[in-house]
């Protein structure tokens, strides 16, 4: 399964994002077939991952998601954001078609009150042969804590969010993904404090987590997300094999 990781390039007066990290950290370990010598841990994989970084602005972001997926071609979308009240992985079960930020993007734009998309419907999910809440059993059963979001705030990572559910819903003739969510990780730096984190939670913009699964580190991110992926793509698998069988059941009875 060829799978497009994005992140995030750092914004506010953070100097590290950690969507990033992990996006790269995932298509180090997966490389694509072409690719796979530069690869660690690849030996055996189903999953070929491409990563790349989107600007923190709400003219660009999708647009760069969109070239990102003209050019790879992927299977799967996989969006990463980073959201630093949380202590866990976050996974959206709901974009919403509003624009609200609390600071400036990258660009200096702070839209409040607009839609993402004026013709759109307020809220759309995510494409998945598994229900939100089933992909989140599937890492906590390995020790990582990851919960389902109904709210993944109204910044840009919502922003790219939605975009990605409305091209998932709609089908446009450059989509080659057939599913694609999008998972807020912990705002993990590696030598600091994140100050951002009210995008996605004003009450609480950083944690100090009393979760003992709750994932630390970039390695643990990545784990739990590898987790997620490899039953993703083990359950499309069965679902085609069986589509195959019944479609050639039908052709012999008929």
């Amino acid at each position: 399964m060829r799978v497009l990781i994005t992140g995030f390039e750092p914004f506010g007066h953070d100097t590290e994002n950690a969507s990033e990290s992990v996006a790269q950290a995932l298509a180090h370990r997966f490389p694509p077939r072409e690719h796979a010598h530069t690869g660690q841990n690849n030996a055996g994989s189903t999953l070929e991952c491409i990563s790349e970084i989107l600007p923190v602005t709400f003219a660009e972001a999708h647009l760069v998601l969109q070239a990102a997926v003209e050019k790879h071609q992927p299977d799967f979308i996989l969006c990463l954001g980073e959201a630093g009240g949380r202590d866990y992985l976050s996974l959206e079960h709901i974009g919403v078609n509003e624009h609200n930020a609390r600071i400036p993007d990258n660009a200096g734009e702070q839209p409040v009150g607009s839609a993402i998309i004026p013709s759109g419907e307020r809220y759309l999910n995510p494409q998945l042969p598994l229900s939100v809440d089933q992909l989140c059993a599937v890492i906590n059963q390995h020790g990582i804590t990851a919960k389902p979001s109904n709210d993944a705030g109204r910044f840009v990572c919502n922003h790219v969010s939605y975009w990605l559910y409305y091209w998932l819903d709609r089908k446009p003739e450059w989509m080659t993904a057939t599913g694609g969510i999008f998972v807020h990780i912990p705002a993990l730096r590696s030598n600091s404090i994140a100050t951002v984190g009210a995008e996605t939670d004003p009450e609480t913009p950083s944690v100090a987590s009393v979760d003992p699964n709750a994932p630390r580190t970039i390695e643990q991110c990545v784990t739990g997300l590898t987790l997620m992926l490899e039953e993703l793509h083990r359950v499309t698998m069965r679902t085609t094999a069986l589509s195959y069988v019944r479609a050639c059941a039908a052709n012999v009875q008929g």
